[in-house]
């Protein structure tokens, strides 16, 4: 088992089975695309992948909030592989990623989780609901 950062150079390499991986994760797949994840891979980010021999396991990414007074780290798309679930692997993908918060320098750790049963799992790590917290969002 190891975790690879993605980025522009090796993404082609990956890209058949993160999206694969990505369909696991989504309510609908033709919101993936190639494109999005060439666009992710290029970011200034940290998008990693856990390959388990040759296959990749699971996916995270983890982006900067850069802010004047407090930076923060924002994890996004945490998802292990159907094959893969159940073997402790959310936490490696975890383990890296707060890391890398850490290491940029990061206050705080954010993210935001809508299903309960993985809410156990952030919760189980430190990470505490902020009732308070409105969540807005506009499409553009």
């Amino acid at each position: 088992m190891k975790i690879i950062e993605l980025t522009s150079e090796n993404i082609e390499q990956y890209l058949t089975e993160c999206i694969e991986t990505q369909t696991y994760l989504v309510s609908d797949p033709k919101t993936i695309t190639k494109d999005q994840f060439r666009a992710t891979a290029a970011a200034d980010n940290y998008f990693i992948a856990l390959l388990i021999g040759d296959r990749i396991a699971g996916l995270g990414v983890m982006n900067k909030i850069i802010h004047p007074v407090r930076s923060n780290g924002y994890i996004d798309n945490i998802v292990v592989h159907p094959d893969f679930r159940g073997q402790g692997l959310f936490k490696y993908i975890m383990d890296e990623l707060e890391m890398k918060a850490s290491q940029w320098g990061m206050y705080s750790v954010k993210l935001t989780c809508s299903r309960e049963l993985v809410q156990s799992m952030y919760e189980g790590r430190g990470y505490q609901e902020k009732i308070e917290t409105k969540y807005y969002e506009k499409i553009l």
